[in-house]
């Protein structure tokens, strides 16, 4: 974007020529969001991860209420169990997904990136389906175990995932395209 400088003012430039240059950028601006979401695969991929997200938070907002309150478990055992669930699940997830890909190939041209995402679309699913057998457990220790693989399958989602919706956007607006997704 175009930035007013000391060294620009004093090159004798005038507030016309500064408000033109600023609309100029911002038009430049539009046109990248307007790139970014015209881009189905790029949409995708964000909406798909800002659901992992939403998920993952309530997961770690509701599990220690649920493990404690339906599943009658010690308040003291349960936390000590999602402590160790919450901070091992998802890192040893990214880790893996990330060692994944990267052994099916990585994510460079369409037919990598669909393989990557096929296998992203797996992780989810099986992140999933770990979903509906929590509830089924009436044991913290069975449904702790079952939160550390849906916990895992989900991070195992995040490199693949971050990686395809950075690679699909041109290269000029990659910067403009990671802020947006964060937003």
């Amino acid at each position: 974007g175009f930035v007013v400088t000391p060294e620009f003012m004093e090159s004798g430039a005038t507030t016309r020529t500064v408000r033109r240059k600023s609309i100029i950028a911002m038009v430049g601006y539009l046109k990248a969001i307007w790139m970014l979401v015209t881009n189905i695969t790029y949409m995708s991929i964000v909406f798909s991860l800002s659901a992992l997200y939403f998920v993952v938070t309530g997961i770690q907002y509701w599990a220690t209420d649920y493990l404690e309150s339906e599943l009658n478990g010690n308040e003291k055992v349960v936390r000590g169990q999602f402590l160790l669930t919450s901070a091992t699940a998802p890192v040893a997830g990214v880790i893996f997904g990330g060692w994944f890909v990267e052994q099916i190939g990585g994510y460079k041209g369409k037919a990598q990136r669909r393989k990557a995402l096929g296998w992203c679309l797996v992780f989810g699913v099986l992140a999933s389906v770990t979903a509906v057998f929590v509830t089924a457990v009436d044991d913290t220790w069975e449904a702790t175990a079952l939160l550390w693989v849906l916990l895992f399958f989900g991070g195992a989602v995040l490199p693949g995932g971050s990686g395809i919706f950075i690679s699909v956007i041109p290269t000029n607006i990659r910067t403009i395209g990671s802020s947006f997704a964060a937003i």
